[in-house]
This record gives structure tokens, sequence and C-alpha cells, in this order.
């Protein structure tokens, strides 16, 4: 929020739950107080029930984009959700058309019937470099990749395609030469969003639609449907959150560290203040 008060910016969340109303702290939105009069976009734009792809997302962040360019003001994108940002910023594109209703039941009825590691073989013999992206317990997205390879009959990496970028990026990322000062701080996170009242907001969203596909795969949600159903205690559902986002904090600095062009600041070497002035001198430089 400071660096976009001084260099006259506003924000596009490049979180894949953030976009849905009533996920508020599980994914860790701003309240309007942080926010500091700073826009938001892809902020509360989706009733939890709709889908949301890296498609739609990269056709709202564009027209976000523009939005904000219109002004003369400076987007900046945050989030952690990798191949979003990579698709908008990177140009790599995604397959377009209709979801395949009746080939997605049958993969339903196929992983129900056959279980999610006969499913992920099934995506491995279509494409094994890409199954190697991904787990097998994300059957979402391993059904979603075994939709598109079925559909443009071709390798993901020919179905995606890869473009020129429309867009001239500055990356920063925030990464620790201590891991364990991260996973110190998502355990001190997940105490923070109990006492702000995150099982009573995971209760509200499960009791009017559990079977809902956005809270079943979504941290912070996900593990409280055996303790509502009385097969655990609270403290191993606390325990469990806490183990799953550091498990998915390590798969991001992994996915992170990865790509190319990314300016590094470790949180445990240099204080917030200091960040921001080496990035304001990145941005000028840059600009």
């Amino acid at each position: 929020m400071s660096l976009a008060q001084k260099i006259n910016a506003e924000i596009i969340s490049a979180d894949s739950r953030q976009v849905y109303r009533g996920f508020d702290i599980a994914t860790a939105k701003a309240t309007e107080e942080e926010m500091g009069g700073i826009k938001h976009y892809l902020i509360d734009v989706l009733p939890p029930e709709q889908e949301f792809s890296a498609g739609i997302f990269v056709e709202l962040a564009k027209k976000a984009i523009s939005e904000i360019s219109a002004k003369g003001k400076t987007p900046i994108i945050v989030g952690g959700t990798g191949l979003y940002l990579k698709m908008l910023l990177d140009g790599m594109d995604m397959p377009q058309g209709e979801p395949n209703l009746d080939l997605r039941n049958e993969l339903q009825t196929f992983l129900d019937k056959n279980g999610k590691e006969a499913l992920y073989k099934m995506l491995c013999s279509l494409d094994k470099d890409f199954a190697k992206k991904l787990h097998p317990n994300d059957t979402y997205k391993v059904m979603r990749s075994i939709e598109i390879l079925k559909t443009s009959n071709s390798s993901m990496e020919t179905a995606r395609g890869q473009k020129e970028s429309e867009f001239d990026v500055l990356k920063i990322a925030l990464g620790a030469k201590d891991r364990q000062v991260i996973y110190d701080r998502i355990n001190q996170r997940v105490d923070k969003m109990i006492e702000l009242g995150l099982i009573q907001e995971a209760k509200n969203i499960y009791y009017n639609n559990k079977n809902l596909k956005s809270f079943n795969s979504t941290i912070g949600y996900q593990e409280f449907v055996p303790y509502f159903e009385g097969q655990c205690e609270l403290s191993e559902t606390i325990n469990k959150i806490k183990q799953n986002t550091r498990r998915y904090a390590k798969r991001q600095l992994t996915w992170f560290r990865a790509q190319e062009n990314i300016n590094w600041f470790n949180i445990d070497e240099l204080a917030p203040q200091e960040i921001e002035v080496q990035v304001l001198e990145l941005y000028k430089n840059f600009i």
C-alpha cells in the first residue's frame, strides 16, 4: 500500500480465491482500512459457486490494466497464483472455448470409481511432462487439464501456446534466506485468522453449500470439513491448515525461483522500509 501511494498506483489481485465474495479471512483479503484508499481490482467479483479460471483472470486483469493506465496510474499486480501471473505477464496463452461438460462428468465418474491416482495416470498418458507440474491430489486441475488435452487433441504446451508479452514488467518477490522465518510467519498468520473468526466463516460457507468446489479446494476451508463432521479435533484442524499452507508456500517458492527476471528481497535481511527504498530505485530506473 505504501509503494502504491508513492508511485500513484492501483492494485490488481492475482489470487484465485480472493475473487469470491465471502471468502475473506481464509484468503487474507485486505480490509478497507488496510487498503488505505487505494483502489483494488478482482476482489469480491464472483459468487463462490461460479467457476473461475486462468483464462477469465487474464481477461479481467487486462481490462483492469487498461482502466488503471487510462488514469495515468501504474498497475501493481499482487498475488501468489503463479500460473495466472505467467499467463498475464509473460504472454502464455490458454485454450479458449466452452467447458466440455459431458467429458467433465465422465471424468468425475471415473474419479469416483477409480480414485485420484488413476485419474493422474490418465493425465500422465496424455502429457507426461505437464503432469509433473501437478500434484495427484489436486484433482480439479488434473481433471481440467485432461479436459483441455482431450478437447484440443494436442500437448498442453501446444494448446496453451506462447506469444510475446504485451507488457513491460518489473517483477518483485519477497523471500527469506532462512525458510523457517516464512514458516513461523505462516503459523502466526493462521493463529491470527482463527482470532478473526475463521471458524465461523468456514462454518457459514460449509452449511450453506458444503459441495462447493471453491470451498473444498481452498486452504483454510477444506481442512474444516472433517472437524464439522465430527471426525477430528479443532487443534488437529488448525495444525493441518498450518501444514498445508507451509507446503503451498514451499511450492510457490519453487515456482517463482524458476521464473526469470525476478528481483528478490529477503525479509529476514532487510526491513520493509529498506526493501521499499530499493524497489523504488528499481522502479525509477525501470520507468
